[in-house]
């Protein structure tokens, strides 16, 4: 079968039963699976929408404990004797009474060939109907309070009649309000700066007494869910009531200094929410829905001080540990987060804010409970509220399309065993037959609980081989490996159902079978690789997950490869392996790996987002997708995501998933900016403008997030977004593989795909055995391999101080900027002269030794470096040769701060310093030099010849100074 033809069977199941496997056929030993380098794994997405499966309105067959696996159509069904045989376990089981009709040719739904993936509704009710609770924050601008204060009454009527709603505002102080008191608003208090402790928050709602207070009055309308009725109240009995609460909503009165930040208890408030829900709704669905426009600054899990001098941590300062609240913080929602997983409650983190709200302190809120995160501009945004009202969404049956209290258990033939799963779930901590040895992502388990689920979740899923030997050491003939998916949730419409997905794929043959290489599915090895890698990327340096990325991909390589040794050129691989390379460029390349440009609330939240989507979007994700539009063609033209595709007559449409970018060409902007599309006669203009305007608007129909909406023109600030994207094929250093001369020039020093395939088919070729690679790897084929990047960045040459290879007769001039006569940090030189072989300790002391004569000023030092010598020359700035020539005692700059210079300068020297700086001045003659440097000594607060500066300057403009023609 051809790769075409396999694709389409791929799709085919993942569209029947929402999952993609790397390898579709599984390798039959342990060994030959190692040598796989790409795990065994699965993306699977539980609620993928199946409108023509049917919904069985009743319990399912199971096997005897411990296996409990469910009847599927892959087992062997004895229809006369009433039993059925397990795959899992081979165990015997008989057939419930009301399967006694069963025949060959009448069988259950459950059982016939195409029901792989099959859903149930179980007897067993919900204890209660959904639950949300808004946290909402009131430290925000009254344009974006009331924005908010909208958005939450409109998504009442999106709610089920009888789901339960509770508010929670928080800015200063966090007011939970009771809702059930109709006489008045009225709320109860928590201080912001305190931390509070579950039962202190339960004692002081009064939710541990089996009914509401005695000096309490009772609200006839309560429903019976005991004292937490006050606070929670279905939709369809309070709307009114809730409406009034939200439009009342006030600002946060507490006073906020023009150089503080508003006092915010994100903490206090969260804490509140989480304790309300688990006193009352254990084991219950709902979702904790938090609102923020900034940073916590006050209590429990404050991010920031309130100070505005107290920067935002960054990458940089996590890196250095140079992070005053972050380790505090990350420890209390981590346990905030826990409470509400081990209770089946989702928290939605919804940010509108310009800065920085603490989103990656917490992260794992939202990941552990699979909740929502999202990352806009403002609340007054429509991308907010486009985005939060799709949460809605309904299906046929007007039943939210959201699931409850959900968990995954996953079973195995004894073939295989499960090494863990990658998703916002956290572990049941189940042992079973099932479970592997290894571990990979969250694993020792076989089950996992998620809590929130919806048509989207996909989850990774890795497995290991169990067996030593090959399959026919067991027993001759083709055999198998099954795996079985059991999603337990709580569904909108009041019932749990039960979604079983089973799948089974043919071990291979002995050693070298081909049908192995061949059931290679590069998009879902990629996806299933990138999460690994962002995985890693939460735990270990940024280099180290980079440097396994190139590792795991040259082994690849060089195991299913097809090339003669010493031919580069002769290195090819198969169809179904040709884009896994690519994907791997653009992985590296991505907002997953590389901060760049990126605040630490940003990589969380694109993280997140990888982890929530199955393998098309996440594709779409690493590797973005680029159509073209031209009057030569009609329609969209699928182009190269290259800076090749760039041309100054074509629209370009990027969709990078979190991005929707719309692009024209150079002399496509003249002609708009023209107005020729209004013209008559340019009617085919007009079309071409709005057809990528209309392909954008169905690729956002249906997103979410929803994607930030893009329109810009060659040369304008907005096209950075596709020029970062875009594989530098032409730079300005190389001038491309294949560029046009209407090619993009970007300014980039980053490698392109071509450099990166080229050195990737260099190594393996001539290398002997795969388990050389690594060596080869760090010592030839990563130099040329990685782009460069910020100091600030990922690197992934293992040490600065490994040299390149240069030539060691070429000249190198670097500047720096020091201070006289002493010996600086070596951790600011080594960076910038280790890699050219120089010590940083010994070109210091030289520094210090050559800038003896400017001890105590701030001098720039150009380093001449040839053949591993460096020859120091002094670069003198006309403000140091100004203080230089007042002659004044060195000054130690660390202990006395604001050094001030009233001493007095002769105009000769002054002149003479001019003299100096003649060939860095932009005036035409010696005069107009010298006024600068009188300016310089103004600046440095000196006299000239006991006068002002600035009065000398004065005469000379007058003539009554004369200065020398040169």
């Amino acid at each position: 079968m051809d790769y075409e033809a396999l694709k389409d069977q791929w799709s085919d199941v993942e569209d029947r039963d929402g999952i993609r496997l790397s390898w579709n056929t599984f390798p039959s030993s342990r060994m030959e699976a190692s040598r796989l380098v790409v795990p065994i794994g699965a993306v699977y997405t539980p609620l993928k929408d199946k409108p023509d499966s049917p919904l069985l309105q009743y319990e399912p067959v199971t096997c005897k404990a411990p296996c409990r696996a469910v009847l599927n159509p892959y087992a062997n069904v004895d229809v006369r004797a009433r039993i059925w045989i397990c795959p899992f376990c081979l165990m015997r089981n008989p057939l419930p009474p009301h399967y006694k009709d069963i025949t060959e040719s009448t069988i259950p739904p459950e059982l016939h060939p195409l029901s792989t993936t099959i859903e149930y509704q179980l007897a067993r009710p919900a204890p209660t109907p959904p639950i949300f609770v808004y946290v909402v924050d009131t430290c925000q601008e009254e344009d974006s309070l009331k924005a908010l204060k909208d958005t939450l009454v409109m998504s009442l009527s999106l709610l089920p009649a009888n789901a339960l709603v509770g508010l929670i505002t928080y800015g200063t102080m966090a007011q939970v309000h009771e809702l059930g008191y109709t006489e008045c608003a009225k709320s109860y208090v928590f201080r912001g700066s305190k931390e509070y402790a579950a039962k202190q928050v339960q004692e002081m709602l009064g939710l541990l007494s089996p009914g509401v207070r005695p000096n309490m009055p009772q609200q006839p309308a309560r429903p019976p869910l005991g004292p937490a009725a006050r606070f929670l109240l279905p939709v369809q009995q309070a709307e009114f009531q809730i409406t009034n609460v939200l439009e009342q909503l006030q600002r946060d009165p507490w006073p906020v200094a023009n150089d503080k930040r508003p006092l915010r208890c994100t903490g206090v408030a969260l804490s509140v929410a989480v304790g309300l829900l688990e006193t009352s709704f254990q084991n219950a669905g709902g979702r904790i829905m938090v609102f923020t426009s900034g940073p916590a600054t006050e209590g429990p899990g404050h991010v920031v001080g309130p100070e505005l001098k107290e920067p935002m941590r960054s990458h940089h300062d996590i890196d250095r540990d140079n992070i005053k609240y972050y380790k505090k913080a990350v420890k209390f929602y981590d346990a905030m987060a826990k409470r509400a997983a081990n209770n089946g409650h989702i928290v939605d983190v919804f940010a509108g804010c310009l800065d920085q709200v603490g989103l990656l302190e917490m992260k794992n809120l939202v990941n552990y409970t699979g909740g929502h995160m999202l990352l806009t501009d403002s609340f007054t945004s429509s991308q907010f509220k486009q985005s939060f009202v799709r949460i809605f969404d309904k299906d046929a049956n007007d039943n939210l399309l959201m699931g409850f209290n959900a968990s995954l258990e996953v079973l195995t033939t004894k073939e295989l065993k499960v090494t863990g799963l990658i998703g916002h779930a956290v572990s049941l901590n189940k042992k079973s037959s099932s479970v592997g040895e290894t571990e990979c992502g969250i694993g020792n388990t076989c089950a996992w609980k998620m809590c929130g689920i919806d048509p989207s979740s996909s989850y990774g899923v890795y497995f290991e081989i169990a067996n030593q030997g090959g399959p026919a050491a067991v027993q001759p003939g083709p055999q198998r490996g099954m795996m079985q998916f059991l999603t337990y949730y709580q569904h909108s419409s009041g019932h749990y159902h039960l979604r079983v997905t089973t799948v089974a794929r043919n071990l291979s043959g002995p050693a070298g079978d081909p049908t192995l290489a061949q059931s290679f599915d590069q998009e879902a090895a990629a996806v299933l690789m990138a999460r690994i890698a962002v995985f890693k990327a939460e735990v270990d340096d940024g280099p180290d997950v980079l440097r396994w990325v190139d590792r795991m991909l040259i082994r690849l390589c060089s195991r299913f490869a097809d090339y003669r040794k010493d031919d580069p050129t002769s290195f090819r691989l198969e169809k179904n392996f040709t884009l896994y390379p690519q994907f791997m460029f653009h992985l590296r390349r991505s907002q997953f790996l590389q901060f760049f440009n990126n605040s630490p609330d940003e990589t969380a939240f694109y993280r997140h987002v990888l982890n929530h989507e199955d393998v098309g979007d996440s594709l779409v994700m690493i590797q973005p997708t680029l159509d073209s539009y031209s009057l030569e063609h009609e329609g969209s033209q699928p182009v190269l995501l290259d800076s090749a595709s760039i041309q100054p007559s074509h629209i370009l449409l990027l969709d990078t998933f979190f991005h929707i970018l719309i692009f024209h060409g150079e002399t496509i902007a003249e002609w708009r900016k023209a107005g020729y599309q209004d013209q008559e006669g340019y009617e085919n203009l007009k079309a071409l403008l709005e057809q990528p305007k209309e392909d954008a608007r169905e690729l956002i129909s249906d997103r979410f997030p929803l994607p930030r909406f893009i329109v810009c023109d060659a040369g304008g600030s907005q096209a950075r977004f596709l020029l970062s994207k875009l594989n530098p094929s032409t730079t300005h250093t190389t001038g491309g593989y294949g560029g046009g001369v209407t090619s993009q020039t970007i300014f980039t020093d980053d490698v392109s795909l071509q450099t990166f395939m080229d050195h990737l088919m260099k190594p393996s070729p001539e290398s002997e055995p795969p388990v050389k690679y690594p060596a080869l790897f760090q010592e030839n084929f990563l130099f040329f391999f990685v782009p460069s990047t910020p100091t600030n960045s990922p690197r992934t040459i293992d040490d600065l101080s490994h040299s390149p290879c240069f030539d060691p007769n070429e000249v190198k001039i670097i500047h720096l900027r020091v201070t006289g006569g002493e010996v600086g940090a070596q951790s600011a030189l080594a960076p910038k002269i280790g890699p050219l072989g120089l010590s940083p300790k010994k070109i210091g002391e030289d520094i210090a030794k050559n800038t003896g004569d400017w001890k105590g000023l701030r001098v720039t030092v150009r380093l001449t470096i040839q053949n591993r010598q460096a020859a120091i020359s002094v670069v003198p700035s006309a403000s140091s040769l100004v203080i230089k020539a007042l002659k004044e005692p060195p000054r130690d700059r660390k202990k006395e701060k604001n050094i001030k210079h009233s001493k007095s300068v002769a105009l000769d020297e002054i002149i003479e310093i001019a003299r100096k700086m003649r060939h860095r001045s932009l005036a035409k003659e010696l005069q107009g030099t010298v006024l600068e440097i009188l300016g310089t000594a103004f600046s440095v607060g000196c006299q000239v010849d006991g006068r002002s500066p600035k009065d000398i300057s004065d005469e000379i403009k007058a003539g009554e100074i004369d200065i020398p023609s040169e």
